[in-house]
């Protein structure tokens, strides 16, 4: 009967959207009938605001940190191998958990992060963040959760629910506003140069809720990184990293 009654009034009212000589208020008198069942007449839409409502001075930057990460969704540093990939990535950490600049680039306000490392231990992690920060307070410290390779081991499958799972558990349990995960090729069996299995990689990254900046190499002779295409098509920011003339360009 619920059904009926939808589908009836549902074609009563768009049967009034096309007789012009029926006004606006008619045809929303008609689709109150469904109100009940669908959550008004315009159901999940109803909160829906034009963009001259919105308030003056509305934060519209999303970026957790400016042109770099940006909330619940992905970006990339890539590089070659020993270029110093981690060194920058674990810089951003501190800079998101201080809310402070990384690479002259503003970290809006203090952020939890996590690091998932599948390439050095938990030890060797924070002792790169101490030398970098030899100062680092406790408070900025208590936003930064880190995941050595003596947890997980030198490679997981999130292609896997019993590494997936988990892993989202984690993110929600610590509250984390930004996950990094270095490297990339650590997480998954597929193969990295078809963009369709990329993409599928980087799909249950997506769903994580958090924003997530991708550790990721590239081969030394053609400075491109594998599986490009899907990496930039799901990124909001590719970083690349390289050595020119002996120095670091990013």
């Amino acid at each position: 009967r619920r059904r009926e009654k939808v589908t009836t009034a549902l074609l009563d009212a768009n049967a009034a959207i096309k007789d012009h000589s029926r006004n606006t208020s008619e045809v929303l008198r008609l689709l109150e009938d469904v109100g009940e069942d669908t959550g008004g007449a315009l159901g999940v839409f109803a909160k829906a605001s034009r963009l001259s409502e919105a308030p003056e001075g509305e934060e519209v930057d999303h970026s957790l940190c400016r042109k770099v990460l940006y909330e619940g969704g992905i970006s990339c540093l890539v590089g070659p191998g020993g270029v110093g990939k981690s060194w920058f990535a674990i810089h951003l950490a501190i800079a998101l958990a201080k809310g402070d600049f990384w690479m002259g680039l503003q970290c809006r306000e203090p952020k939890r992060v996590g690091y998932l490392c599948l390439e050095m231990t938990g030890v060797a992690i924070r002792e790169r963040i101490r030398k970098l920060d030899p100062e680092l307070t406790h408070e900025v410290a208590e936003r930064i959760v880190i995941s050595g390779q003596e947890a997980t081991g030198r490679a997981v499958n999130v292609m896997e629910e019993k590494f997936s799972i988990p892993l989202a558990n984690w993110v929600a349990t610590e509250k984390l506003d930004a996950l990094i995960i270095d490297p990339l090729r650590n997480t998954h069996k597929l193969n990295e140069k078809d963009s369709t299995d990329m993409g599928d990689v980087l799909r249950v990254f997506s769903t994580l809720g958090c924003a997530v900046l991708l550790v990721h190499h590239v081969t030394k002779s053609t400075g491109e990184s594998r599986g490009s295409t899907a990496i930039r098509d799901w990124s909001d920011a590719v970083l690349s990293l390289a050595e020119q003339n002996g120095d670091l360009v990013l």
